[in-house]
Protein backbone atom coordinates (compact mmCIF):
# COMPACT_ATOMS: atom_id res chain seq x y z
CA UNK A 1 0.00 0.00 0.00
CA UNK A 2 2.84 2.35 0.85
CA UNK A 3 4.48 1.85 -2.54
CA UNK A 4 1.19 2.50 -4.33
CA UNK A 5 0.61 5.59 -2.20
CA UNK A 6 4.13 6.79 -3.07
CA UNK A 7 3.37 6.41 -6.80
CA UNK A 8 0.21 8.47 -6.36
CA UNK A 9 2.06 11.11 -4.34
CA UNK A 10 4.71 11.38 -7.05
CA UNK A 11 1.88 12.06 -9.50
CA UNK A 12 0.65 14.76 -7.07
CA UNK A 13 -2.51 12.82 -6.22
CA UNK A 14 -3.67 13.37 -2.62
CA UNK A 15 -3.43 10.12 -0.67
CA UNK A 16 -4.64 9.10 2.77
CA UNK A 17 -3.84 5.72 4.29
CA UNK A 18 -5.91 4.58 7.24
CA UNK A 19 -4.03 3.09 10.15
CA UNK A 20 -5.70 0.58 12.46
CA UNK A 21 -5.64 1.55 16.09
CA UNK A 22 -6.37 -0.63 19.07
CA UNK A 23 -6.04 -3.90 17.15
CA UNK A 24 -3.25 -5.07 19.43
CA UNK A 25 -5.57 -4.82 22.45
CA UNK A 26 -8.63 -6.34 20.72
CA UNK A 27 -10.39 -2.97 20.73
CA UNK A 28 -10.78 -2.58 16.98
CA UNK A 29 -14.28 -2.93 15.50
CA UNK A 30 -15.92 -4.35 18.59
CA UNK A 31 -13.46 -7.23 18.93
CA UNK A 32 -13.10 -6.62 22.66
CA UNK A 33 -16.89 -6.86 23.14
CA UNK A 34 -17.04 -10.01 21.03
CA UNK A 35 -14.18 -11.60 22.97
CA UNK A 36 -15.93 -10.79 26.26
CA UNK A 37 -19.17 -12.37 25.05
CA UNK A 38 -17.34 -15.52 23.92
CA UNK A 39 -15.55 -15.72 27.27
CA UNK A 40 -18.90 -15.50 29.09
CA UNK A 41 -20.38 -18.20 26.87
CA UNK A 42 -17.39 -20.47 27.54
CA UNK A 43 -17.72 -19.96 31.29
CA UNK A 44 -21.45 -20.68 31.20
CA UNK A 45 -20.92 -23.85 29.17
CA UNK A 46 -18.13 -25.14 31.41
CA UNK A 47 -20.10 -24.57 34.61
CA UNK A 48 -23.26 -26.26 33.29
Amino acid sequence: MERFADVLREARVPVTLRREKGHDIDAACGQLRLKTEKDRESLAASSA
